[in-house]
């Protein structure tokens, strides 16, 4: 990134459409220079987030609206090949790990200090870990009271927050229920010590908690609503606490008009609660300290990212990445490498 003349490329969202690959185009720009307490970052690998890129391609991202053109991807792993001046504790060569709406998917990163942090290798499976580890961690303790010796369901549990949840949830004592769509998943689900992997396309899951769990959920962790977000309601335990994380079953539709009993007609004899989790805004002060500590349990060997095995290289394949996670093909994070 030395010479002048250098170039690089990133994904850029030119015009709101119905899809992705539509909205966003392949853009050439000349090497980035870094500012004071900046960073350019080599991106080596780059995390999809497909759900949160078709949103923001039609213009109803749930962070808020965004005006193109506008940068895009969230989070990258590379090294560091260009200081600013008054940085400290960074050095050319560092590997770090990369966040920020607009960081992810380019070759090449202009990166605040704030936005970057140090890890031993610029390993894609970190990009299993943040951001989605860290918002499966939150969500489980700080708004599901995460406890131990009870039964824990996770939906979407093959998925980038879900399969984290899990090995969180039974690293904490719990008997863990995961519910996927795939054969495949199922058995990734068991490896990472799931107690019961649920292939919803194979059995009905309701009467699997009928059957197995009469005495109901503890804690249900729920990312993709629609029926399942029902079956956790019709099978939450007294006491029990059903976090909402998203609800990617509505991703290509209108959201669904229900008429059916009151759900807190369903819920009040049990005391039991809905709480929702949004990490931007309302949880970004537990971020540092959570991320830290997936990280730190990573490293230690406890914790397991999981990147999807199917292989997407440069900068032109993100959109097919993206395509891949929203036809359900995914099993883990998937990744693109650079």
């Amino acid at each position: 990134m030395n010479e002048a003349s250098e170039t690089y490329r990133r994904i850029v969202l030119t015009r709101f459409g119905d899809d992705f690959r539509s909205s966003v185009e392949v853009v050439e720009d000349a090497a980035p220079r870094p500012d004071v307490d900046e960073l350019v970052v080599h991106n080596s690998a780059v995390g999809i987030n497909a759900w949160q890129d078709l949103m923001l391609s039609r213009n109803a991202a749930q962070g808020g609206p965004v005006k193109p053109p506008c940068d895009l991807g969230v989070h990258a792993v590379g090294t560091v090949s260009a200081i600013g001046k008054d940085v400290i504790g960074f050095r050319e060569g560092d590997a770090v790990l990369v966040e920020g709406l607009g960081l992810g998917y380019r070759e090449y990163a202009v990166v605040p200090t704030r936005a970057a942090v140090k890890v031993d290798a610029a390993n894609p499976e970190l990009l299993a870990l943040v951001p989605g580890g860290v918002m499966a961690a939150i969500a489980l303790e700080q708004c599901g009271e995460l406890r131990e010796e009870e039964t824990v369901l996770v939906t979407g549990a093959a998925g980038s927050a879900g399969h984290i949840a899990v090995q969180l949830a039974k690293r904490a004592g719990n008997h863990v229920i995961g519910i996927c769509g795939t054969p495949s998943r199922a058995r990734m689900l068991r490896e990472l010590g799931c107690d019961r992997a649920v292939n919803h396309r194979d059995e009905t899951v309701r009467d699997v908690l009928e059957d197995e769990y009469p005495d109901g959920i503890d804690l249900a962790l729920d990312t993709v609503g629609g029926k399942l977000f029902d079956a956790c309601v019709d099978h939450i335990a007294a006491l029990g606490r059903i976090v909402v994380m998203g609800f990617a079953a509505e991703r290509e539709a209108e959201p669904e008009s229900v008429k059916q009993t009151r759900i807190y007609h369903r819920l009040f004899s049990k005391s039991a609660s809905i709480r929702c989790c949004s990490i931007p805004p309302h949880y970004l002060n537990h971020v540092p300290a959570y991320r830290e500590r997936v990280l730190a349990l990573h490293a230690e060997g406890i914790l397991q990212g999981v990147v999807d095995k199917t292989e997407f290289a440069g900068i032109g394949s993100i959109p097919d990445a993206v395509e891949h996670q929203l036809q359900d093909k995914a099993c883990g994070t998937v990744v693109v490498r650079l």
